[in-house]
Parts: C-alpha cells; sequence; structure tokens
C-alpha cells in the first residue's frame, strides 16, 4: 500500500500508526515508502534504529524503482563521505540527473554547491539561476538559501535588503521558523532595515512559537532585556540565560543536506 508523503513524514504519536504500513510498502516496492523508510533509518525513530548504511540500500532501491528525488539521499552520502567515499563530483552528477529528470530539489542542491565550492567551482551567478528556478518550479526553500547567499560578509546594501525581503516573504509564506528568525537577527542589528527591537522580538517569538531552538534563546534575552517587549523577573528567565550572540555568522552552506 502506497502512503502518501504526510503520513510519511508523521512523527510522535502518529509514527506507531503507519509504521506496520510503512514497512510492507517499502518491501513490495513502492519508491515513496523506500526512500521515507530510508530518512527514518537515516536519523533512527522509534522502532527503527538509525542505520545509514541500510539508508542508503532503502534510497537505491527507491532511485531503481523510479523516484528520482531519492537521487538527492544518495547524492548527500557523497557528500558527507557517509558510508560511501567522500566524492563531491558524483554528488554534483547525481544532481544533474535529478535536474534532468525534473526534481526541483535537485536544483537548489545544485545550486547549493555552486555557493560552497562543493564539487563544482564556486559561482554565485549561476547558483542564483538555480535558485530561481527552482522556486519558478515550486520548490519554495531554495528562496531561503538565496538570502542566505545574499546576507554574506561584504554585502552591499541592496542584496541586504533583498535577503530581509526574501526572509520575510518565506517566513510569512511558509510558515518558517528560520527564516523568521534570520529576519529577527536583521531588525536587531539594523543590517539591511531599520533596527528595531520590537520586530526583532516579534519575529523572533514568532520562530520560537515553531520550535527553532535558536530563537527561544533570543526571547529569552528579549524578555530579560526588556527589548522590544516588557521585561520579566530575573526568576521568569533564569532558565534562558543564552544571549543572543553580539555577531552571528550568516547559515553555513556548506551543509548540503537534502532539506
Amino acid at each position: 500500500m502506497a502512503l502518501n508523503r504526510q503520513d510519511m513524514l508523521a512523527t510522535g504519536a502518529q509514527f506507531d500508526l503507519f509504521l506496520a504500513e510503512l514497512v510492507p510498502a517499502a518491501e513490495f516496492g513502492d519508491p515513496e515508502s523506500q526512500q521515507a523508510l530510508g530518512e527514518y533509518q537515516l536519523l533512527g525513530q522509534g522502532a527503527i534504529r538509525k542505520n545509514p548504511r541500510v539508508a542508503l540500500s532503502w534510497f537505491r532501491r527507491a532511485v531503481a524503482a523510479g523516484n528520482v528525488s531519492a537521487l538527492n539521499n544518495v547524492a548527500q552520502f557523497y557528500l558527507d563521505g557517509l558510508v560511501l567515499r567522500r566524492n563531491p563530483r558524483k554528488a554534483v552528477s547525481l544532481y544533474r540527473k535529478a535536474i534532468a529528470a525534473g526534481d526541483a530539489a535537485a536544483l537548489r542542491n545544485l545550486g547549493r554547491c555552486y555557493i560552497a565550492g562543493c564539487g563544482v567551482r564556486r559561482n554565485r551567478k549561476v547558483a542564483f539561476q538555480l535558485f530561481r528556478k527552482a522556486i519558478k518550479e515550486g520548490f519554495s526553500p531554495a528562496a531561503l538559501d538565496m538570502a542566505h547567499a545574499l546576507r554574506v560578509p561584504g554585502a552591499d546594501l541592496r542584496q541586504l535588503r533583498a535577503a530581509a525581503s526574501l526572509y520575510e516573504t518565506v517566513a510569512r509564506r511558509d510558515n518558517d521558523p528560520e527564516a523568521a528568525y534570520e529576519l529577527a537577527l536583521m531588525y536587531e542589528r539594523g543590517i539591511g532595515v531599520q533596527q528595531s527591537d520590537r520586530k526583532a522580538y516579534r519575529w523572533a517569538k514568532f520562530s520560537a512559537d515553531r520550535e527553532w531552538v535558536d530563537a527561544l534563546h533570543a526571547v529569552g534575552y528579549f524578555l530579560e532585556m526588556g527589548h522590544g517587549t516588557k521585561p520579566t523577573s530575573g526568576r521568569q528567565s533564569h532558565t534562558t540565560r543564552k544571549l543572543l550572540p553580539a555577531v552571528l555568522p550568516p547559515v553555513p552552506l556548506t551543509s548540503l543536506s537534502r532539506g
């Protein structure tokens, strides 16, 4: 029995409800179930123990069964040198193969390779072309990669403003906590936007409400210091003593996970 993607991504109490269906479906040859089982096997969840070698086997079976998206998973093993010998060029080759078959996520992943110079010569122009094409083809997470790539050391005001705009768009449209947190940092420091503790706190809280860990620390800082909101007592904020770093580097682009 084939499972839909929403079922495959279920967590917590829901996991046990469809696990009994997921394994037989994967064994029966359903490529989406094979990919999902590989993802669970890679991370380990519930009754499934973490086993990257078995995960790779499931991803390869999914590819053989026609799941083009699973090429992204196999490519990640080559990028990380996990189970397989590290080979970024092979990963790039797999991304290109997935792109040729119409996979939009692979466009984003190849764009990340061009940003990081991983398996290809670093080329930001090509990376942005790939990010834009991924977005056009319906893979909206690529907008977050574009924002990260724009907000780099030495970026001019135009780039920083564009990054802030993208972060806000992704946060609002996709309810994305990472984008909201990055926007909070920009408002807190006045980078590409007019400095505003109130807006920084609002976006940090938006992110924290969606359980982004760094945002939880940031909200604790704002509450403790009374920045953008009323301060709490020392006792109330005692468990949130990790303050927002004075300088936080851009999100690294060397991590080329499928996402």
